[in-house]
């Protein structure tokens, strides 16, 4: 985009931001040297993407999508379309329900990482996630350890551990490490989870995936651990939200009592 159309899409972005967001569903898909950022958003919506550092594939896999084109015009993309796209960024409205892929070569299995390699907010973006409250609360946390007889910086020295740490495995996730509104980073939702979905491993032979390290203790917890051959999975006890707009979704948490008991049921 030329530079006064950049301003105009800046200018729009703020005023955009201020209005409900509707459910933009984002899933994180890992292979081998590969991987692919998928995004679903619903028809009768306008929307402004994240500006792209590098070149990359692009494939419009579902939908019809008005975009703006560098030079100020307005023209349609119709899927099936595959592209390669330039650094910056998209503006569009999605005539019928859209699914995108964005798909880089790497090896890298961290979204935080994989976003900063990759993406960067706008202006406009940055200003408006810089306002969000964080709550620092932990919900029934002192109770917790009470409950367990552990203090908190035996809690914090395990979490902060990193000789047990794996990646997630290779395969699809709807969830992400990030901002967390508990405490520093949680485990966030990027695309909505069903009641009994199962939604990560935590742990996979007695080594912690990013989310059984980083997963905050709620006393009203939206997923519970369970225990399948030699890995502990989260499974959602309710339906969560996912990515609305460009804002991340909500904040998956446990009861510390309830893993902790597991972790323990499977040393004996």
């Amino acid at each position: 985009m030329n530079d006064l159309v950049e301003a105009k899409v800046e200018a729009l972005a703020t005023l955009l931001l201020e209005t409900p967001q509707v459910p933009c569903n984002v899933r994180h898909l890992f292979y081998p040297g590969l991987y692919i950022r998928e995004l679903t958003a619903p028809a009768g919506i306008y929307a402004i993407g994240y500006v792209h550092k590098t070149a990359h594939m692009n494939v419009l896999l579902r939908g019809v999508v008005r975009v703006v084109l560098e030079d100020g015009s307005v023209g349609e993309l119709r899927a099936p379309l595959t592209y390669l796209g330039k650094p910056g960024r998209n503006i569009g409205y999605i005539v019928e329900e859209m699914v995108w892929l964005n798909i880089y070569p790497t090896e890298e299995r961290d979204v935080e990482k994989l976003d900063e390699m990759f993406l960067e907010p706008s202006p406009a973006m940055n200003g408006h996630l810089a306002n969000l409250p964080l709550a620092l609360n932990f919900t029934g946390y002192d109770q917790m350890l009470e409950d367990l007889g552990v203090t908190d910086e035996l809690v914090q020295l395990e979490s902060s551990a990193t000789a047990d740490l794996i990646p997630f495995p290779i395969g699809e996730y709807k969830v992400k490490i990030g901002r967390s509104e508990i405490a520093g980073k949680g485990l966030i939702c990027t695309s909505s989870l069903r009641t009994a979905e199962f939604i990560c491993p935590a742990s996979v032979g007695g080594r912690r995936t990013p989310a059984g390290r980083y997963t905050n203790h709620s006393d009203n917890p939206n997923a519970m651990a369970v225990v399948e051959g030699d890995t502990i999975y989260f499974v959602a006890v309710r339906d969560i939200q996912g990515c609305l707009g460009g804002m991340d979704g909500e904040e998956i948490t446990v009861d510390y009592r309830q893993t902790y008991a597991l972790r323990r049921s499977m040393l004996t």
